[in-house]
């Protein structure tokens, strides 16, 4: 799919002379790219077919654990994770995807899907509706109907024609440049950790560390470039816990975070309002493994129990904070003037907008912040410091 600036660039046409029955000549247009379009799998997990799934799975999964436990440095557990990642896939293609049929439906589970059926017509003919009245009763040609109507698409490849004005260059190098921009490169600094300060061996995941996890995460989350989502991971884990298990806790024992896992895919919003040339206009939102979300998940649960208990937060931190929210912040701020005001004193607000604050974070200062060995696991260390 292409829009017309890009056609208009990139195409050549001309009128043929070749004779045909038809009243009219023919026009043939040559699109010269070189750009090539990714896919990428998304299953359609949410319309069943995972008991077939998990019985097609299951005959691969004491291999997978054998593999996972021989595993004994980062290579091998980067292969592993490719390997998971595989056979989940393989699987995913060969289950069904048909809706599961029920035996036996209740009559009042039978009535509610009929009345839901009535009403969801029902709202199709007052949306089709309200839309044919709009589109009749407009004044102008191009009104109110039309800008939703053809509202502007700009599919990847359109992006970088649109760079192009003022950057040269193929299409993997302003992908390149896009992520540079994006995501700028800063000069890590040497971790700051003291020579006698010894790492404490980290106890290995439990299986109520996970359940908790997967009690929060939601099922219709975007996979990255796996396809494997939330639904098919929670099949996995009800079906075969220990599957998981092993993997955290191997990727805890060899203190890896294996890179298959840090892997993203990088989809840009356009910011209404802004220059579509600069680069900074886009919004860039990253999709990741699911794997590796919940690998992240089990590492923040850890975090946020040793910040709680050792109290290392500042008490004014609400950012990023459990039971904490911006409706505290808002709430603290307000009581400021009215304490100075009981006291008699002057009260100033100087708001500060770090523009681009987490795109330039310096990860080495969050890694010195946990260096004690009783702060932080040494697998989010070594994170933060790849």
């Amino acid at each position: 799919m292409v829009s017309s600036h890009s056609l208009e660039a990139i195409c050549e046409w001309n009128v043929l002379e070749e004779e045909s029955y038809s009243d009219y000549k023919f026009v043939k247009i040559s699109i010269n790219s070189n750009i090539s379009s990714l896919s990428f799998a998304k299953f359609k997990t949410a319309h069943g077919g995972h008991c077939k799934f998990a019985n097609l799975l299951k005959s691969k999964v004491q291999a997978l654990r054998n593999l996972i436990s021989n595993s004994s440095n980062e290579e091998e557990l980067n292969e592993i994770t490719r390997t998971i990642q595989l056979e989940i896939h393989k699987t995913c293609k060969q289950r069904d995807v048909s809706k599961r049929v029920e035996a036996k439906i209740e009559s009042t589970t039978k009535l509610f899907r009929k009345k839901r059926a009535v009403f969801k017509k029902a709202v199709k003919r007052a949306q089709r509706g309200s839309w044919r009245l709009l589109c009749t009763q407009t004044q102008t040609s191009y009104g109110t109907p039309y800008r939703p109507a053809l509202k502007a698409y700009k599919p990847p490849s359109d992006i970088f024609q649109i760079i192009e004005n003022s950057e040269k260059g193929t299409a993997t190098e302003l992908g390149l440049k896009i992520l540079q921009k994006l995501y700028p490169k800063i000069a890590p600094r040497a971790a700051q950790i003291k020579p006698h300060q010894t790492l404490l061996e980290e106890e290995k995941f439990s299986q109520q560390e996970i359940d908790d996890i997967f009690k929060k995460i939601p099922d219709g989350k975007a996979p990255g470039y796996d396809g494997i989502d939330n639904i098919i991971v929670k099949v996995i884990f009800n079906s075969f816990p220990s599957l998981l298990l092993d993997f955290f806790n191997k990727c805890l024992e060899l203190k890896c975070f294996p890179d298959p896992l840090k892997i993203g895919l990088v989809i840009l919003f356009h910011k209404t309002g802004k220059e579509e040339q600069n680069i900074k206009s886009y919004r860039p939102i990253s999709l990741l493994p699911t794997l590796g979300k919940l690998l992240e998940k089990l590492l923040l649960q850890r975090f946020n129990f040793q910040l709680k208990t050792k109290q290392l937060q500042h008490p004014l931190q609400y950012g990023f904070r459990e039971e904490r929210s911006a409706d505290d912040a808002l709430l603290h701020v307000t009581s400021l003037p009215e304490q100075a005001r009981r006291q008699a004193k002057h009260a100033m607000l100087i708001p500060l907008d770090i523009s681009g604050a987490f795109d330039s974070l310096q990860y080495s200062s969050i890694r010195d912040r946990f260096a004690s060995p009783l702060s932080s696991p040494t697998l989010a260390k070594r994170f933060l410091t790849h």
